[in-house]
């Protein structure tokens, strides 16, 4: 009989093992862009090694970059950041909006807003000049339609002095899209010569 107990009871540890252990998995897949639609695949890009300048982004400021759609649902986004008044940063997130003007030269967000990433908390960003690689994550549910253009533009809640700084190039832009920047959040101006160092995923 306590043979019998003690078979039973390993078998029971050893189900709540795998079921913690599935959970932790499941949440690091999450969290690493894996799962709830398979690995995340890079659309565009423009690396932050080769970034020359930056732009402050405040409440009321904001910058962007435009890409092309390839089919695939926007899962995340990464801008190379800093703190750039040294003071306690709150939240920001990236929006998705339409396109205007003409690709990679003039084109700017439309005003029409597609999707929202969750909030990130910036806490962790470092003080200027040292900046940090950011993601920003979308709830997967919005498909990029193939060959259309998009912008992809990052809003700060921070109040005051309170600003993040976003790495770009001028010297060298590669990006099919353009940077582009806003003093008010609505009215956008776009830089043919320029690119916003950033990293766009989407999954199948």
């Amino acid at each position: 009989m306590k043979t019998i107990l003690k078979i039973l009871l390993i078998g029971l540890l050893t189900v709540q093992c795998f079921a913690q252990t599935t959970t932790i998995a499941s949440k690091r897949n999450i969290a690493s862009g894996v799962g709830g639609g398979g690995s995340e695949t890079l659309i565009d890009s423009y690396s932050e090694s080769l970034g020359d300048g930056y732009s402050t982004v405040s409440e009321a400021k904001s910058i962007g970059q435009t890409f092309l759609g390839n089919g695939m649902k926007l899962s995340s986004c990464k801008f190379f950041l800093t703190n750039y008044n040294h003071e306690t940063l709150g939240n920001a997130v990236v929006k998705l909006y339409g396109h205007s003007g003409t690709f990679g030269s003039s084109g700017v967000p439309n005003g029409i807003l597609l999707a929202t990433s969750s909030s990130t908390d910036l806490s962790a960003v470092p003080y200027y000049p040292s900046f940090i690689l950011t993601e920003f994550v979308f709830d997967r549910t919005f498909t990029l339609v193939n060959g259309t253009h998009y912008t992809l533009c990052i809003s700060f809640d921070g109040v005051g002095s309170n600003a993040i700084a976003v790495e770009y190039s001028f010297s060298s832009p590669t990006a099919p899209g353009n940077l582009v920047l806003s003093n008010n959040g609505i009215d956008w101006t776009a830089y043919a010569g320029g690119d916003a160092c950033f990293y766009v995923y989407g999954v199948n």
